[in-house]
């Protein structure tokens, strides 16, 4: 049987390439609903948080850090490497919400399971 660590890496890195993937597809340019895109991003980084956290919970930190700056990775690529999509601060900041969400709700877990 495989361990849960295991699972959960595979589930992150699984993410994180199908993220990147998505990320860098040139899309037929659409007017973005503000609240929609930002709450996508903060989901899907929120996610990325939780299952990283689950297969390395002793390196919250390095994880929260290192999802920090793909994000900001991310929204830099999309400018950079095509054509039809820009990066945004706004995203980059949805993204770091969702971090800090899941880091709190992670540590608020942690704390009402200890007493």
């Amino acid at each position: 049987m495989l361990n849960r660590r295991i699972i959960f890496t595979v589930l992150f890195w699984g993410l994180v390439a199908t993220i990147t993937f998505f990320l860098l597809q040139e899309v037929k340019p659409t007017p973005q609903t503000w609240p929609k895109d930002k709450l996508v991003h903060a989901i899907i980084f929120a996610l990325l948080t939780y299952l990283g956290v689950k297969a390395h919970p002793k390196h919250i930190l390095y994880i929260c850090l290192g999802l920090a700056i793909y994000g900001g990775l991310m929204e830099q690529a999309q400018s950079l490497l095509t054509q039809t999509r820009t990066g945004s601060i706004g995203d980059w900041l949805a993204d770091l919400f969702g971090i800090a969400f899941a880091f709190y709700t992670l540590n608020l877990h942690k704390k009402s399971a200890a007493l």
